[in-house]
């Protein structure tokens, strides 16, 4: 039986996915000759070339976009700063959190610290800003921090997209900081700049080398800093950069005991505001799409990825593919088209008969898990992409998967709700099943209309 289970999705997976690799179109045919007008024969014409395929033109996309219906604040395993004895870290963490969920400015002032309040810089502006998602991690075994979808900055300064931010505290329990990872700009080093220390942020770094002598790092690199333009740091204003060298020195327990700036010289320049302020300053395309050039690199990988797929011959050399610098100057929100059918694997089945497959596989692996809830977890992970591929609505797989586990109970010997019913009434299933069969026969008639429906007018 498991065997079975197995192999039946197997071969509609096979089937859903036929589909050759790109191809090219033929070559024109040579025409016939033409009779010389002459006594000189007219030259044969040349064979046209055949055109090269364009990646690009093989690939189906779709640009999605961020969701803006907010979601509830959730923690991770509901570990977040739990080892807070006084739990005054905690409060004022989640404080922050829901005011920049809700948009309270009052909220957020009675969460931050004293320094950052007298400071002379303006809270932030949280007007417009819509925040889709929140996550809050760590306190327990690493630095507490926060992950947020942010749909719309509004007029926070706040990048849209997925990013991690780092809470700091003061030693009454306030919030001191909430950087984006690597953010916060360290008093020394902004000293070494010559820069007032507590006014800037760093926004990025390039060209980042390091060199390792025992205990002691040298480092090169670019530093991009923002002087703050809020007590957070949200927004920014004049941007500069700095080509730095850096030493710093470590105890045996890798802390730090020593830091120091060898050499450093601003460079010249207009800096933009980057997107993200993580490892890398790029600004991904404007208008959220792909340039042809990224477009197609991406499609050349994707292609090339989903071929050795099909063939049993891939290995993973995504990171060393052009296509991932396209893809890292993106943001976690401000997607790539990720709802991509390469061609390779684009199904050539008809989406009524892809559907209609669908509803008879159900209805035969229900003899096989009656179990309503484990045929969906078992079946749906593959039927959900299957339908992609097929090009129908995944809610016509839902129903699909709906009539045949449901309207198959009446019949399958496997079940032990009907064997029990059959039992109690005294009758045979060999019995009941002749005169089921019929009443079967014309509920997979009637529910291979509705999915027929379902595909023709998109139902989703």
């Amino acid at each position: 039986m498991k065997k079975l289970s197995l192999a039946i999705p197997a071969l509609l997976l096979a089937g859903l996915t036929a589909c050759g690799p790109f191809s090219a179109s033929e070559a024109t045919p040579m025409p016939a000759e033409t009779p010389a007008a002459t006594a000189e024969p007219t030259p044969m014409p040349t064979v046209a070339p055949t055109p090269t395929p364009e990646p690009s033109a093989g690939l189906e996309y779709e640009m999605l976009t961020l969701p803006t219906t907010p979601q509830p604040p959730h923690l991770y395993d509901g570990q977040f700063m739990t080892q807070d004895e006084t739990q005054t870290e905690r409060s004022n963490g989640y404080a922050l959190i829901e005011a920049l969920y809700t948009n309270d400015a009052d909220k957020l002032r009675g969460a931050l610290s004293d320094s950052l309040l007298d400071s002379g810089l303006p809270l932030p502006d949280l007007t417009g800003l819509v925040i889709t998602d929140v996550s809050l991690y760590g306190g327990v075994y690493e630095s507490p921090f926060a992950l947020l979808t942010i749909a719309d900055p509004g007029a926070s300064g706040l990048p849209a997209g997925d990013h991690e931010y780092r809470f700091s505290f003061d030693e009454d329990g306030k919030v001191d900081g909430f950087f984006l990872l690597d953010g916060e700009l360290e008093d020394d080093v902004a000293q070494g700049m010559g820069l007032e220390p507590g006014a800037w942020i760093q926004l990025g770094s390039l060209d980042v080398t390091n060199d390792r002598k025992d205990n002691v790092y040298l480092t090169s690199a670019t530093r991009v800093v923002g002087r703050k333009q809020d007590a957070l740091g949200f927004a920014v204003g004049e941007i500069r950069a700095f080509a730095v060298t850096e030493r710093s020195t470590y105890d045996g327990d890798n802390n730090l005991v020593e830091y120091a700036m060898p050499s450093c010289e601003e460079l010249p320049g207009e800096w933009l505001t980057p997107r993200d302020r993580n490892d890398w300053y790029t600004q991904p395309p404007a208008g959220n799409c792909l340039s042809e050039e990224e477009l197609q690199s991406v499609c050349d990988q994707l292609n090339t990825l989903f071929a050795q797929l099909r063939e049993g011959t891939y290995t993973w050399e995504w990171e060393d593919d052009p296509a991932e610098a396209a893809l890292d100057v993106w943001d976690a929100a401000r997607p790539v088209p990720v709802a991509v059918t390469p061609e390779v694997l684009r199904s050539g089945v008809p989406g009524v008969l892809a559907a209609w497959l669908m509803y008879v596989f159900q209805s035969l692996f229900n003899f096989v898990v009656v179990s309503g809830s484990g045929q969906a977890a078992l079946t749906m992970p593959i039927m959900a992409p299957l339908a992609d591929l097929a090009g129908i609505t995944r809610q016509v797989a839902v129903l699909a998967y709906q009539l045949g586990d449901g309207l198959t109970n009446l019949i399958v010997p496997t079940s032990g709700c009907l064997l029990g019913v059959l039992g109690v009434a005294r009758l045979e299933w060999g019995k009941w099943a002749k005169f089921q069969i019929k009443m079967q026969g014309m509920l997979f008639v009637l529910s291979t209309i509705f999915v027929v429906v379902a595909v023709m007018i998109g139902f989703a």
